[in-house]
């Protein structure tokens, strides 16, 4: 993903509109920085250096804010990376050599995943046909302000005729058609009025990415039911915490722990954080920007990744690891997202 400021501005809130945009305004004002660049205040002026480093202290702000309230053990990992960092956050007199496990440090992931499972049928009150699958399409181009497309209709529709006839068929469609719509709209709606789940495949894992890209942005916010949807990929392409406590041990508590680069605690300081903040534990979602900045990361993704023979059902951070819990929520989803490779 972009790490312009602009966009992190906008995910945080310090864009026009945005939560924290009052105290963008606030500063603004006391510094005086819309008034030296000959405009009013108010207006977004990105791409000027000193409206960006205006926008990059709220940044710094919030995440050391952040990073205050990370865990004694944490913050003791912190301050070997970066004394300096440490002082800002709350430095702590917590001796890193007493860490005895990972859960000390970051919060494992939830292996809970026992709510129920929703079933609809009779969506809307009305039977599972093309006209109440494009009644739901026709409010959400609404609220999106999207145009409708003919040939996206015509597709929409021949789907929703084969869910109710149980066939098979090979649909062709140029770019612009509007394709991932066309098949997400029948397959949720066949999904909530049967509660069978439905798999939609991809040749790549980017699709699949560009397909959970518009369910959580576009569908899922503007539909009139709620969902449960998944993406599942294979299992190298999650991070697996018992490799990373084995990894952070090495690096940090071995006695030769002296000799590892700034760079390598760096980095494994990132994916500490990584693990902390992620939902899904996929390694493709590891900053870009990072990636290249720091080049060693790509080694780090294949240590740290899961694998069969040594993150299995057997392995002790099993039932706190990312891919287990991938698979709890595939068996979950109501709409799985794949690719052919697992089929």
């Amino acid at each position: 993903s972009s790490h312009s400021i602009e966009n992190l501005a906008k995910d945080f809130g310090f864009q026009k509109g945005g939560s924290k945009w009052d105290q963008v305004l606030k500063l603004d004002k006391e510094l005086k920085v819309s008034e030296s660049l000959g405009t009013q205040a108010g207006q977004s002026l990105f791409h000027s250096a000193i409206f960006d480093c205006l926008i990059l202290y709220f940044l710094l702000q919030d995440a050391i804010e952040d990073l205050s309230i990370s865990s004694p053990a944490l913050k003791s990992v912190i301050r070997v990376v970066s004394p300096g960092l440490a002082l800002k956050i709350g430095n702590n007199d917590f001796d890193i050599n007493t860490i005895e496990n990972l859960s000390e440090i970051i919060s494992l992931p939830d292996n809970n995943l026992s709510e129920p499972i929703e079933e609809i049928n009779n969506f809307l009150g009305k039977p599972y046909e093309f006209k109440s699958v494009k009644s739901v399409y026709d409010n959400l181009l609404n609220d999106l302000n999207f145009e409708p497309r003919g040939s996206q209709l015509e597709m929409m529709e021949k789907i929703t005729n084969l869910f109710n006839d149980s066939g098979i068929s090979m649909i062709e469609a140029p770019t612009g058609t509007g394709k991932t719509y066309a098949y997400l709209f029948p397959s949720i709606m066949y999904a909530k009025y049967t509660g069978h789940q439905v798999k939609i495949s991809t040749s790549t894992k980017t699709l699949q990415d560009q397909i959970l890209n518009d369910l959580e942005n576009n569908i899922k916010p503007n539909f009139p039911i709620s969902f449960k949807y998944s993406v599942l990929k294979g299992q190298n392409n999650y991070l697996c915490v018992g490799r990373l406590w084995d990894l952070f041990q090495e690096v940090f508590l071995n006695e030769s722990s002296e000799t590892v680069s700034p760079e390598e605690k760096l980095v494994l300081l990132y994916f500490l954080r990584f693990a902390q903040e992620s939902l899904s534990g996929d390694l493709q979602e590891i900053s870009y920007w990072f990636q290249k900045r720091f080049p060693i990361v790509y080694y780090f993704k294949s240590t740290l990744c899961s694998e069969r023979e040594t993150c299995n059902i057997s392995s002790k951070c099993y039932p706190n690891c990312f891919y287990p819990q991938a698979l709890e929520r595939a068996k979950r989803a109501e709409l799985l997202i794949i690719n052919h490779s697992l089929l």
